[in-house]
């Protein structure tokens, strides 16, 4: 809903009820009557912070033609204050962008000014709660199930584009049956309407969810998105057809001080491209696709950082990000525990390979591939892509949704390795591979090596062929 039609709606619902006590409109009233004040604050329950740019006005009842409404503004402490007020009947009543992105409209109230009193109004965005009741009726507050809201806009005009589809997709562990713990991928749809509002329902509060769009020709990549533990999340998305012209990305990324950090490793998720800082924390990223994408940020000794970046057709995107550094202290940890049987450390590959659900090389077979490097046991794998990027080799799957690679869940020994700047083969030689698993769909890997986004490499190392045989661990194992 636009604000030119909730400020039609607002004064419509006035006049409408104006048979119940009818007024002059307001510039007819005497300027020498005794004129009260109304004030008051504008509260965002859904932020719970004030909202300040909202539009306030105050109808009269049954008013006509262009005098119908005082407007004013609220200031940064959600604060407004008509000052001269005659007496009559009115509506009170706010609009802001927020309440069209929500799909609602704010509660209006009814007021009788009879002398030169002070009024004062609280009024609000209404709550989550009401938000998801009014989105995803009232099963959404049966359960812990959260929505994203928001506009599918178009990357070309900004225009707000209707009967477009928005999908979300996220896993979900489910226990109990006959097969245990089994992962399950749950999806919900909507559709825009005229005015290119979308509601996604059903959605797990508090969790990770991919998000993509599309409308005819024109789709949007892969997004992921954190739904808050409260449910709600809002999120416009921007499309535009894979020839629908090249946008600038340009930012700079410093320490949570303000300092510059340099040689951070940027990319566009699903799109091979990326670049990295320079001394000055600067980088540019030109003839990027246009429409809402996923940047992400890597630097050794800073946790990574993923951000949605909404890039238009012939705009230039500025944007600053900081990193924050990942303590490198930690208290004394003291193991209690023997050391596993190595004879049975490969007792879970066996078990996961009778399942049949990815790719299983075993150390004989590792042998016979005489690898001299890791990549080499890749090659020829359905589903899996050896890439050189800046020198680097590295192993990528299809992405979720069919377009451009990601980069799979990477494992040894049980242990997630987190990602790496370097070269796949110098981060696991050759030598040390015992066995290796590889689940090209994020759905077939098991629920402890999967990944939110991708598939899963999971390596085991230790002897193999004569080392094997003679009981000796390989050259090179850590």
């Amino acid at each position: 809903m636009d604000g030119g039609r909730a400020m039609l709606t607002m004064a419509v619902a006035a006049i409408a009820v104006g048979g119940l006590a009818g007024v002059s409109p307001l510039s007819a009233q005497g300027s020498g009557a005794a004129m009260a004040r109304v004030a008051g604050t504008v509260y965002d329950s859904v932020s719970h912070a004030a909202l300040a740019g909202a539009l306030v006005q105050l109808v009269a009842i049954g008013a006509r033609g262009d005098d119908v409404r005082l407007t004013t503004g609220t200031d940064s402490a959600g604060r407004f204050a008509f000052a001269h007020v005659g007496r009559g009947r009115f509506v009170l009543g706010f609009l802001h962008p927020k309440l069209d992105s929500l799909g609602i409209e704010a509660p209006l109230t009814t007021l009788d000014i009879r002398g030169a009193d002070d009024h004062a109004f609280e009024l609000a965005v209404p709550s989550v709660a009401t938000v998801l009741r009014h989105a995803c009726g009232d099963a959404a507050m049966r359960d812990s199930s959260g929505a994203v809201l928001g506009f599918v806009r178009s990357a070309a005009t900004a225009a707000a584009v209707e009967r477009a589809t928005v999908r979300a997709r996220w896993s979900e562990i489910v226990i109990g049956g006959k097969e245990g713990a089994r992962v399950l991928v749950r999806e919900s749809t909507a559709r825009t309407g005229d005015d290119g509002w979308y509601a996604l329902c059903h959605v797990p509060a508090g969790g990770l969810v991919l998000v993509s769009a599309a409308h005819a020709s024109d789709s949007g990549a892969t997004l992921e998105v954190a739904v808050p533990n409260d449910g709600l999340l809002m999120r416009d998305v921007y499309v535009a057809p894979v020839d629908g012209g090249a946008a600038t990305l340009r930012g700079t990324v410093r320490d949570v001080f303000g300092a510059p950090l340099a040689n951070v490793r940027v990319r566009l998720w699903g799109e091979g491209r990326e670049t990295r800082s320079d001394e000055g924390g600067a980088f540019v990223l030109a003839g990027v696709p246009t429409g809402t994408r996923m940047l992400e940020l890597r630097s050794l000794g800073y946790a990574p950082r993923r951000e949605l970046v909404d890039l238009l057709v012939q705009h230039e995107v500025r944007i600053e990000l900081p990193l924050e550094e990942i303590p490198t202290s930690i208290d004394t940890v003291r193991i209690l525990g023997a050391r596993p049987d190595p004879r049975d450390a490969l007792a879970g590959f066996r078990r996961r390979r009778s399942l049949a659900q990815g790719v299983f090389l075993d150390p004989d077979q590792v042998e016979r591939r005489r690898p001299l490097h890791f990549t080499d046991l890749m090659r020829g794998i359905a589903g899996v892509d050896i890439v050189t990027v800046n020198g680097a080799r590295a192993v990528v799957m299809r992405a979720l949704d069919g377009v451009g690679d990601c980069e799979p869940e990477l494992v040894v020994d049980g242990l997630r390795v987190p990602r790496y700047d370097s070269s796949i083969d110098d981060v696991i030689p050759a030598s040390i591979v015992q066995a290796i698993e590889v689940y090209p769909r994020r759905i077939q890997a098991p629920a402890e090596f999967q990944s939110p986004t991708c598939g899963s490499v999971i390596v085991w190392t230790g002897a193999r062929g004569w080392l094997a045989k003679r009981g000796r661990l390989p050259p090179g194992r850590p």
